[in-house]
């Protein structure tokens, strides 16, 4: 599978505006440099169409703006590193990740990225380190992230906790929490994850951000599981 190919089945780049949070992207883009090449690899996915790659319930993206590389999510933790491989991506060398919420397919594969690319700094909404509760049949079980907020600051650079609008690295920012401004959307989970033991709340998953840079095209917004809606006006 060529790169570009790889980046189309990435449904989640909108090239378009999108209401994400009260301030539309792009007026909070408006002092961004305008990236003229970025690439977009996606590392992992549930689905994959090349025979040299693994699949897994999960998401990884490298971002390349040709000065700057940015991890976006590290799927489950089963293939992030045997697919970086397959395609000659060296993560060794990262500016920074970013991780759209703390559900463990996306952050999975955090403690192997952080083996191979050392303390880089680390963009993550401080919600990710709640308990929450999935709905497995009729019991509810307790879900917290594998790593600690203590163990985490020890193996980053910096740990950035983002609960508003952040510049990752040059050209890039990161949302911070979505508000939710609509009565139209839910997370897409709301059967499923719950903030009590009881299973009554639903959890609105504070944590769920996404990265934003421009592009001559216009706003480049690249989400996770878009959990907190993307609204286009």
């Amino acid at each position: 599978m060529q790169r570009f190919a790889r980046v189309l089945i990435a449904a989640a780049v909108l090239l378009a505006p999108c209401d994400i949070w009260p301030q539309p992207a792009p007026k909070l883009a408006e002092g961004l440099a305008v990236l003229p090449h970025v690439t977009i690899t996606v590392l992992v996915d549930n689905m994959v169409t090349d025979n040299r790659l693994l699949g897994e319930w999960g998401l990884a993206m490298l971002i390349e703006t040709g000065t700057r590389r940015v991890l976006f999510d590290t799927g489950r933790g089963r293939v992030l590193m045997e697919n970086a491989r397959a395609l000659n991506v060296d993560l060794s060398k990262l500016d920074a990740i970013v991780i759209s919420h703390g559900h463990d397919d996306h952050m999975g594969g955090l403690a192997k990225s952080f083996d191979v690319a050392g303390k880089v700094d680390l963009y993550l909404h401080p919600a990710a380190f709640g308990t929450t509760y999935w709905k497995e049949e009729s019991r509810a079980v307790p879900r917290t992230m594998s790593m600690s907020r203590e163990q985490l600051a020890a193996r980053a650079g910096r740990l950035v906790e983002t609960k508003g609008p952040a510049l990752v690295t040059d050209g890039i920012m990161v949302t911070g929490g979505i508000p939710r401004i609509t009565d139209f959307e839910d997370t897409g989970i709301t059967t499923k994850a719950f903030v009590d033991e009881a299973m009554k709340t639903p959890d609105p998953i504070a944590d769920d951000q996404a990265l934003f840079f421009r592009t001559p095209e216009g706003v480049v917004v690249v989400l996770g599981c878009g959990h907190a809606g993307c609204v286009f006006r």
